[in-house]
């Protein structure tokens, strides 16, 4: 499942979550034009301070009180916190306003289906887990410690879903 530029560029995106992923993803939909991407925080003066940080008139603090509307009209939902990994509880938020087709992205990769992938299939959404991350992330770091690009046609996927169990 994917979202167009195009789409995101016309689209509100829901980004839950203030840590380094989630300014990744902060930074690549500011890249891509995305023109309201609203942040949340489950303590709100992370995600405050990050958009006070940045300056970017895109880019809005949305209050954890409330998170279940945050999803209105938003053509992509992404968890960036730790909430719905393994062992930890999952994040709490509606998704039922999304727009339809939105695409609910969660950065976690153990498991690959979580809670939030799961709520957002039941509201009929597309969804994408955060395996595809965790190898994108890994070829420029192979690349960092070694000097060396690595194989393109190496998919570690199924070496990688063995050892995550």
């Amino acid at each position: 499942a994917r979202i167009s530029a195009d789409r995101l560029q016309h689209s509100t995106a829901t980004v839950f979550g203030a840590g380094g992923a989630a300014r990744a993803v902060i930074g690549a939909l500011i890249d891509l034009g995305v023109p309201e991407i609203r942040l949340l925080a489950r303590r709100d003066t992370p995600a405050r301070d990050l958009v006070a940080r940045t300056a970017i008139p895109s880019l809005y603090a949305v209050p954890w009180a409330e998170r279940h509307e945050a999803a209105r009209g938003a053509a992509l939902l992404v968890n960036a916190t730790s909430a719905g990994m393994k062992g930890l509880p999952a994040l709490d938020v509606d998704l039922s306003a999304a727009s339809s087709g939105a695409l609910a992205y969660d950065l976690i990769y153990t498991p690959r289906d979580t809670p939030f992938l799961q709520a957002a299939r039941a509201q009929g959404l597309a969804t994408v887990d955060g395996l595809d991350m965790l190898i994108g992330q890994a070829r420029p770091a192979f690349r960092l410690f070694y000097g060396q690009t690595p194989p393109t046609d190496l998919d570690p996927t199924d070496l990688l879903l063995r050892q995550l169990g």
